[in-house]
């Protein structure tokens, strides 16, 4: 598995576990507060991926600088809303639709890192980069 694959299996493991709590079977109180909190988790752990995999190893590539200023704006956005979301109760008026607010906002996420940020990425990474990135992947899968 390289680094994009991890991190496309991620956005997809997040965009169904979202998608289940707000269109899944009824759910009890406690069962969508433990889902929602473990995928509030999940976002943040693959934003920080993100950084680690990627961000981090990229940002001085100026042809990168405008989509990666985007992408992070887009990224704080969805923190943002997590950060208000888990105040409220999972019953609470407007509860739901802050939740499909945060499913567009992923769904947005995913479109812009797999058609635009990803290719961009493994056009200006070299092999050797490429290889780096993955090495890391594996350590961060096997840690």
């Amino acid at each position: 598995m390289d680094v994009f694959q991890l991190l496309e299996e991620q956005h997809n493991v997040i965009h169904d576990d979202l998608f289940e709590l707000l269109h899944g079977t009824e759910l009890e109180a406690a069962e969508a507060v433990a889902l929602s909190g473990k995928l509030f988790w999940a976002i943040r752990q693959h934003f920080d991926n993100q950084d680690k995999l990627l961000f981090r190893n990229v940002r001085h590539v100026p042809e990168l600088r405008s989509l990666l200023k985007e992408f992070n704006i887009d990224r704080h956005e969805i923190i943002d809303d997590i950060d208000q979301i888990v105040l409220w109760h999972v019953d609470e008026p407007g509860y739901a639709d802050m939740l499909k607010t945060i499913l567009r906002a992923i769904e947005h996420h995913m479109k812009v890192a797999e058609t635009q940020l990803f290719p961009k990425l493994r056009e200006f990474m070299g092999p050797q980069d490429l290889a780096r990135l993955n090495h890391d992947v594996r350590e961060l899968i096997f840690i």
